[in-house]
C-alpha cells in the first residue's frame, strides 16, 4: 500500500449505482471505490477494516483502534459521508449547526433533510410535513437500534445516526416489531461472542412462545448491553427495553 490512500467504501445496491460516476470524478487521485462484501455489521469500523483486508467479517480487539493501528496495521481514520460533508462545508464557511435526518415509516413524505441539530423529533416532522394524522410513536437514533419515543416524549432531540422512524400506533404489533429487528440481528451475527450470539437466539425463542416471559428478556438484555464483545450486540437491549416499558409495560 502507498503512503497514503483513501477508501469511498459503499453498500452494494450504492456501489453498483454510483461507481461509474464516482471513478469520473475520482481520476488520478488515490482513491479506491471499496464494494461491502457483508452487511450491517460492516459499518463497524474494525470489522469494515477487516473487509478490506479480505479477512471475516468480524470487529477486532480495541485498543489498538485504527488511528494508531488499522488496514495494513497502519493509522487509519474511518469516518461516514456526513462527516466529510460537514468538514467540507465548515471548509468553505457554509456550516449552520444542520444536520441529516432520515425520515421513514407511515409518514407521506420520507427522505433525507437537512436540518438544524438542535431540533426535536416534533419540530422536524412539522417542517417536513410528515405529523401522522393517527398515533403514533417513533424509533429514533439508529433503524434497528434505535430508542422508542412516544407522542409525550418529542420533544428530545435526536442522536446517532439521525434516523427516525414513524410507527402507526394502531396498525404496529409491538410483539411483531420485536421479532422483526431479532430476524435482522439474528441475520446480521457475526457469531464471534456468545452473549450476542445466544442472547439473541434466545430473545427470538422466548418471543415465540405463547406465555412470553418478560423478566427474562429484560435479564437478557443487560447481558446483551453489559457483555457483547462489539456495537451490535450493545444495540440489541436498547430498543428492545424501550419498547417493552413505553408500549408493552410490563
Amino acid at each position: 500500500m502507498s503512503a497514503q490512500k483513501a477508501f469511498i467504501y459503499l453498500r452494494k445496491d450504492y456501489c453498483e449505482k454510483y461507481r461509474e460516476n464516482l471513478q469520473k470524478i475520482i481520476g488520478d487521485l488515490p482513491i479506491e471505490i471499496f464494494r461491502e462484501p457483508g452487511g450491517y455489521l460492516c459499518g463497524e469500523e474494525t470489522t469494515l477494516i477487516e473487509s478490506l483486508e479480505n479477512r471475516r467479517l468480524e470487529p477486532r480487539n480495541k485498543p489498538p483502534y485504527p488511528t494508531e493501528a488499522g488496514l495494513e496495521n497502519c493509522p487509519t481514520l474511518v469516518n461516514n459521508l456526513e462527516t466529510f460533508y460537514a468538514v467540507s462545508k465548515i471548509a468553505k464557511g457554509e456550516y449552520k449547526q444542520e444536520r441529516l435526518y432520515t425520515l421513514s415509516g407511515d409518514i407521506p413524505h420520507s427522505g433525507v433533510f437537512e436540518l438544524p441539530e438542535n431540533w426535536g423529533v416534533e419540530k422536524i416532522l412539522h417542517k417536513t410535513l410528515n405529523w401522522p394524522e393517527n398515533d403514533f410513536f417513533v424509533q429514533t437514533g439508529g433503524g434497528a437500534s434505535g430508542v422508542i419515543m412516544t407522542m409525550e416524549e418529542l420533544e428530545n432531540k435526536v442522536t446517532g445516526s439521525g434516523a427516525i422512524v414513524i410507527y402507526d400506533q394502531v396498525k404496529t404489533d409491538p410483539k411483531a416489531l420485536m421479532q422483526k429487528w431479532l430476524d435482522f440481528y439474528f441475520r446480521e451475527n457475526c457469531g464471534k461472542c456468545v452473549p450476542c450470539r445466544e442472547g439473541v437466539y434466545r430473545l427470538r425463542e422466548l418471543l415465540n412462545q405463547k406465555e412470553i416471559n418478560w423478566e427474562l428478556i429484560k435479564e437478557i438484555c443487560l447481558v446483551l448491553r453489559e457483555a457483547s464483545f462489539c456495537p451490535l450486540g450493545k444495540s440489541v437491549a436498547a430498543p428492545l427495553e424501550s419498547l417493552i416499558a413505553k408500549m408493552i409495560k410490563k
